[in-house]
């Protein structure tokens, strides 16, 4: 699990020293999304614990370099591995608590805001089922007379409960953009009428909290998209309305150019990358998960997600060279 993050540090670290020597350094764009407090029982991969985040970020400040966005962008050549800390969605704990941990280790992040959860301070449907979701006691849910299965959620907690509540998400996404609305309220009901959650961790940042994080010095802001659907399963002219609709609400509230952009669930193509070109950004990045290397492509830049329940090998694999290396190495 992520709390043993630092866990048997040694145990790999010729290996990927070994790697580094082997492969050119590339950049480790790094994906996080919300960060919650220690003692919070949010059930949910996208919320890393403050503390966490904290000895995360003192192992990279020791093994590479940390840079701002821009920064990897202009970066010549170099002998040390490099990391981009990059935060998703815009939720009140990159606030509350991401943004205390910028201003104490200087540490570059780019935190990309979804702009239409905070605009009318509503959540979105992902966020409703996980906050749905927060129960102390077994549930399950029979929603086969809506499309879906049968999900059984709830203690004991941990990744495998996190793997029972992603199914249920990813089966409500695939439902399509038009339902998913429809779905996540009828998860609620159910979920309620069961006995209810017993938490609501996920929420949105207030534009005001948003204009605040901008201010800092060590955060840049990115886009997120609007409504954080599939831009995949939007047409052209909609696709390009709410890529830009983000952009414009973002300058307004933060007085700042907003370049980057962040796909929504990794999802692009061709004409997503069209779009998102066309509303002025220089860069937009993937879910996909290797090394940032010279030559990529701005628009479809990897990254390399780090969750809740992640394994500290894996995130030491991302930093050190990624798994590719790390084998080249090894053979």
């Amino acid at each position: 699990m992520i709390s043993r993050l630092l866990t048997g540090l040694l145990a790999t670290e010729p290996l990927l020293r070994r790697a580094r020597r082997r492969s050119p350094p590339g950049i480790a764009v790094l994906m996080y999304h919300e960060v919650l407090a220690d003692d919070d029982t949010a059930e949910a991969w996208t919320a890393v614990r403050v503390s966490e985040l904290r000895r995360q970020i003192e192992y990279l400040k020791s093994a590479v370099d940390i840079l701002s966005i821009d920064e990897a962008l202009t970066r010549g050549p170099a002998t040390r591995p490099a990391a981009v800390l990059t935060f998703d969605d815009g939720g009140a704990g990159n606030h509350q608590f991401l943004l205390p941990v910028v201003k104490e280790t200087r540490v570059p992040v780019t935190v990309f805001v979804a702009t239409g959860h905070v605009e009318s301070g509503h959540l979105y449907w992902f966020d409703r089922v996980v906050n749905a979701l927060q129960v102390v006691k077994p549930l399950s849910l029979d929603l086969r007379d809506v499309g879906l299965d049968v999900y059984d959620v709830g203690p004991p907690s941990g990744a495998s409960n996190w793997a029972r509540i992603q199914r249920l998400l990813v089966d409500i996404k695939a439902a399509g953009v038009e339902r998913n609305e429809e779905l996540a309220g009828i998860v609620e009901e159910r979920a309620r009428a069961a006995g209810g959650a017993v938490h609501a961790p996920l929420q949105p940042m207030t534009v005001e909290q948003v204009r605040e994080l901008a201010a800092c010095p060590h955060v840049t802001i990115g886009a997120h998209s609007h409504a954080h659907s599939l831009l995949t399963q939007m047409s052209g002219a909609d696709t390009t309305a709410d890529v830009a609709r983000s952009r414009r609400l973002l300058q307004q509230w933060t007085g700042q150019s907003v370049e980057h952009f962040a796909y929504p669930s990794g999802a692009y193509d061709a004409r997503v990358r069209d779009n998102v070109v066309a509303c002025g950004f220089r860069t937009a990045v993937t879910t996909e998960s290797r090394l940032w290397r010279s030559g990529c492509d701005a628009f479809a830049i990897p990254r390399m997600s780090v969750g809740r329940y992640d394994a500290a090998r894996k995130f030491r694999l991302a930093v050190g060279g990624g798994a590719d290396s790390v084998l080249r190495a090894q053979f």
